[in-house]
């Protein structure tokens, strides 16, 4: 749905900014049960999802550390004490959760499809 900017009278104006409103609530709570559905999955506790804090992105404890960035460390060669190092608020356990975390949204199956028949 496009919401166009036009002129509009107070009637239709009053009725686009409801509209849009619901749309956000609708949006926030979809996303919150998602993300709690993720951490029930996962028994992560360090592991938060706020839609507020860097647009929702998987973050660890509230702060505004993501784990792509932790994982982007770790995977171009930083070992968890020098993470560590460059950011003292983390822990150790923060780096194995985002490891963990990753491990988890990498476990997947592949079906294949029935074989392509060759004329």
């Amino acid at each position: 749905m496009i919401l166009a900017k036009m002129s509009l009278n107070e009637n239709e104006a009053d009725t686009r900014a409801k509209l849009i409103a619901k749309l956000s609530v609708l949006c926030c709570r979809s996303t919150k049960v998602k993300y709690e559905k993720i951490r029930i999955m996962t028994n992560l506790t360090r592991i938060t999802f706020n839609p507020q804090i860097m647009g929702g992105r998987a973050c660890i404890r509230g702060m505004r550390i993501t784990v792509s960035l932790v994982l982007n460390l770790l995977s171009n060669g930083m070992s968890v004490s020098e993470i560590l190092e460059y950011y003292p608020y983390l822990e150790s356990e923060d780096v194995y959760e985002c490891l963990r975390y990753a491990a988890f949204l990498s476990d997947e199956e592949l079906y294949p499809l029935a074989p392509l028949a060759i004329a």
